[in-house]
């Protein structure tokens, strides 16, 4: 099936396979390849992009927000079912394809030189293509069985990456770590992607949603909650999983056991992006209900991760929980309804973050520790490292004129819009959450800054070796930081198109850069009978709406650009002036500090109830196996081993017993009578005669 036009439609399916030949190139010949077959992977990913970019501007040359290209093709027929294969290219798609090719890009370049020399260096770019292949298949799905697919080729993917220096007994722990809590979330989305398919009978994301629109769900309930809330938060909590969600954010802080390069990513285009992905791809079947699961899922999240960036040494574990934090806010744009606002932090975090790893690894690979306190003082060492970093930083912590502040900026405006529509304290928490992260991101990446960069050096062995990197690693760093400043994402991203299930103010379009390309699907495109709800809409409607949006953002802008101000100059404060002591803060707040250096107590909690639990389970099924299933089994083998003793003393004594009575009597009997048998015919005679005369003595009496 086709809809629309695609002028090369051959393009994406060239950019999915690309990743995937070299792949198998690198298995079975990077070895043998010159320079481990880096050359391979990088021309992949590259050729890739390049395909990427004419399909994007292909799709965007269309002017329509809505356009979609699908093709389908059978794959299983049982019965009257047909489930299908196929490729959904639309706005969003063409968007995804360039962000996580050109990411890649970067990342596969700069990986040259950070992998140099490595003993695994072929078997790495092996596991970037794989990587790189899974997460274009996400991509391009349309139908929710093959993203779940490639879904699952992802967490292989990631497995792989994050215990690729296999002599490491932690790396070993975190893949393992990684696998199974993404197994969890897994088991969700796939109860969600069954209800789907059972009630419409088709895995196509058209289909579903018609079949939606329809009513296909009307008054399905499971225990009392809808059918289709059940199946939208069953699906989302694999995008918990695959994106680092509360409660489910466990293994991230540990993924980075693995190289700093794969770290970035799966920290910015692939992995932990693909839940809100999907989120997004699924968003018109998100009731109200699930879309409340996901903002308070999302603000939760982004306000925790945040508290515990604050207290980490570990300049990777600062920028892994500040990923868990970002991603709290793109799910809780989404979940208020700003599609295109949690989409665009989703884009504009991709390079900025990539771009912090990068950085990061640049640093680790020249001073070879990730521990910030050993470090200080690295500006005049690393000047472009220190200024691509810093560049990141800036957008991350949401200043003015960087791209971060642009799309956190939205995202914070649609939560403080919900919050208006629904002015009862449970509904501020959201926004009050959100705000707080945002002090706590300028604050830890600032510190992160200082003790890095600024300062008297803390370990001069290390920093008399520091060194910036070369030409390989730093072009890539200053093309990412680039993409840092606002005016490539210039333009407020405002309020999302009207929905059927969400409560917000309706009545007027996106804008922004982003809303001209791609705006949320909508149950209204599948049925006219689906009624939007909110405020009411007219020319009258939309000027009071738009009134109270431009001042809205106003405030929020005023109050994050306050947020962000307060947290840089905490962090200059306590870290680079040295007015406020650590150790008396820390004093002070002992009980905090200790909670937050505990991670919250969630993997203390996991490992008590959870892991401790199932051990104890364990151990109380082995006891039962033993006394109880095998006590069972043993006493029915004592029972048939004394049943058959008592049947063999049986048999021996009474029965063979009996035939052996039998043939003893007859053989005596037999010898008796043997002795009648003499051979002599007169006695045969006489014997007979007496027979007779004693016949007839007998007859007469």
């Amino acid at each position: 099936m086709m809809t629309n036009s695609l002028l090369h439609p051959a393009y994406p399916v060239i950019v999915l396979l690309l990743p995937f030949l070299a792949f198998v190139i690198q298995l079975f010949f990077g070895k043998r390849l010159p320079r481990g077959g880096d050359w391979v992977s990088t021309a992949a990913i590259l050729g890739g992009f390049v395909l990427s970019l004419l399909t994007a501007v292909d799709v965007l040359s269309h002017s329509d927000p809505r356009f979609h290209f699908e093709i389908s093709f059978p794959w299983i027929v049982f019965g009257h079912v047909t489930v299908t294969m196929g490729m959904l290219v639309d706005n969003l798609t063409a968007i995804m394809l360039v962000l996580v090719t050109g990411i890649a890009t970067c990342v596969h370049f700069f990986s040259m030189y950070y992998m140099h020399g490595d003993d695994g260096y072929h078997r790495y770019f092996a596991y970037l293509s794989f990587f790189c292949f899974a997460m274009l298949g996400i991509v391009i799905s349309d139908n929710l069985l093959m993203t779940f697919m490639f879904w699952e080729l992802v967490g292989f993917a990631s497995y792989s990456l994050i215990g690729f220096w296999l002599h490491k007994d932690s790396a070993a722990e975190a893949q393992k770590k990684a696998f199974v809590v993404n197994r969890v979330g897994d088991v969700g989305f796939l109860v969600g992607l069954m209800i789907v398919f059972f009630r419409v009978g088709d895995f196509r994301l058209s289909r579903v949603f018609e079949a939606v629109a329809s009513g296909a769900f009307d008054g399905a309930v499971l225990f009392g909650v809808p059918l289709l809330t059940v199946a939208g938060i069953g699906i989302f909590l694999g995008a918990m999983g695959k994106s680092a969600q509360f409660p489910l954010h466990v293994w991230l802080p540990d993924a980075m056991e693995g190289p700093t390069t794969a770290s970035s990513l799966i920290h910015a285009a692939t992995m932990v992006a693909a839940g809100v992905f999907l989120t997004a791809r699924i968003f018109p079947i998100l009731t109200s209900e699930a879309l409340t699961f996901v903002t308070y899922i999302g603000a939760i999240t982004a306000m925790m991760a945040a508290t515990i960036a604050v207290v980490q040494r570990d300049i990777k574990k600062v920028l892994a929980y500040s990923t868990i934090s970002q991603l709290g806010y793109m799910m809780l744009g989404l979940g208020v309804g700003g599609y295109t606002a949690g989409l665009s932090h989703l884009f504009t975090h991709a390079f900025f973050k990539c771009l912090l790893f990068l950085c990061a690894g640049s640093v680790i690979h020249s001073l070879h520790t990730q521990d910030m306190f050993e470090m200080g003082g690295l500006k005049k060492k690393m000047p472009l490292t220190f200024l691509a970093m810093l560049l990141g930083t800036l957008a991350i912590a949401g200043v003015p004129f960087f791209s971060g502040f642009v799309s956190k900026d939205a995202i914070l405006t649609q939560v403080y819009l919900q919050s208006l529509e629904h002015p009862d304290l449970l509904h501020r928490i959201p926004f009050l959450l959100g705000m707080g992260a945002a002090v706590l991101t300028a604050f830890y990446m600032f510190r992160l800054i200082f003790l890095t960069f600024f300062g008297e050096p803390r370990d001069r062995h290390k920093f008399d070796h520091a060194h910036e990197s070369p030409p390989l690693a730093t072009i890539p760093l200053s093309i990412l930081a680039l993409f840092t400043f606002g005016f490539f994402w210039s333009g407020s991203i405002d309020l999302p198109l009207p929905r059927h299930e969400v409560r917000i103010p309706v009545g007027f379009v996106e804008e922004g850069w982003l809303s001209h390309f791609v705006t949320p699907p909508s149950l209204n495109d599948f049925s006219t009978t689906v009624e939007g709800e909110g405020l009411p809409v007219g020319d009258e409607g939309e000027g009071e709406h738009a009134a109270l949006h431009h001042e809205a953002h106003r405030r929020v802008s005023l109050l994050s650009m306050a947020a962000a101000a307060f947290g840089i100059v905490l962090a200059w404060m306590i870290y680079l002036r040295r007015m406020i002591s650590t150790g008396v803060i820390r004093h002070r707040l002992a009980g905090v500090a200790s909670f937050l250096e505990n991670l919250w107590y969630v993997d203390h909690f996991y490992n008590h109830f959870v892991v401790r639990g199932l051990h104890r389970w364990n151990a109380a099924v082995f006891w039962f196996d033993r006394r109880v299933i095998d006590g069972l089994v043993n006493a029915v083998g004592c029972s048939g081993e004394w049943t058959g003793r008592f049947v063999g003393l049986f048999d021996r004594v009474v029965i063979d017993g009996l035939v052996t009575l039998t043939a003893t009597s007859s053989q005596r009997l037999g010898r008796e009578f043997s002795r009648f048998q003499t051979g002599q015919i007169q006695g045969y005679v006489f014997l007979g005669i007496l027979a007779l005369c004693l016949y007839v003595i007998i007859g007469v009496m």
